[in-house]
């Protein structure tokens, strides 16, 4: 069973070509093949775009990808989605995921029921302006595996084409100089903050390219 979030249809954006064939991998991204499909900015376009590090206006909206009793720490990210020139992009949808506080999508005893489908994620529609919001758990590194922790993401908007994001934390010790410095263009490091009431938080923005 293939997961495709229902917000999407209901906002009346349509998925690129791109993000249907990680959907149809069944993998949301996992796959090496999906990933190289997705790969559709340059590491120069991205190195280009400077980060605001400064939070949302209040007023913006905020899409939970868990319940507040979900186990670990509460983390909560935003930022701006631009077009080619800048400029804030309204409509986008930007879909979220991401492993649980044991590393886990799906706990083992769960599969069965609920596919392979992040059980952790969400759909979040940019405002006019641009921005999104999630509110979540810190995700945990996938058990036994040296990948560092993180959130992905899945970026459209109408003429442009499709981005997929892999965020890392700064700090995470599993983050060695061998893969900080052989970063591929789908993936960042980010600073996390702690806000007073102990929440993390980071801002990302992103920026699409035309179609």
């Amino acid at each position: 069973m293939k997961y495709l979030p229902a917000a999407i249809t209901a906002a009346g954006l349509t998925m690129t070509i791109a993000a249907l064939v990680v959907w149809q991998l069944g993998g949301l991204g996992t796959s090496a093949v999906a990933q190289q499909a997705l790969s559709s900015v340059s590491d120069q376009q991205n190195a280009q775009l400077e980060q605001d590090l400064s939070p949302p206006p209040a007023g913006v909206a905020s899409v939970a990808m868990c319940t507040s009793g979900e186990p670990g720490e509460r983390l909560e990210f935003y930022g701006k989605i631009l077009d080619e020139n800048d400029r804030p992009l309204r409509a986008a949808s930007v879909i979220a995921y991401s492993t649980d506080v044991t590393g886990l999508y799906v706990p083992h005893d769960a599969e069965k029921t609920m596919g392979r489908n992040p059980r952790l994620r969400a759909v979040a529609v940019t405002d006019e302006n641009g921005w999104y919001r999630f509110t979540t758990i810190k995700p945990s590194p996938y058990p036994d595996i040296s990948e560092p922790a993180h959130i992905h993401m899945h970026i459209d908007a109408a003429v442009h084409r499709h981005m997929y994001r892999t965020v890392w934390f700064d700090g995470d010790p599993l983050i060695t100089d061998a893969k900080r410095g052989s970063l591929d263009a789908e993936t960042v490091i980010v600073p996390l903050t702690r806000r007073e009431d102990g929440v993390h938080v980071f801002r990302h923005d992103i920026r699409l390219s035309g179609s």
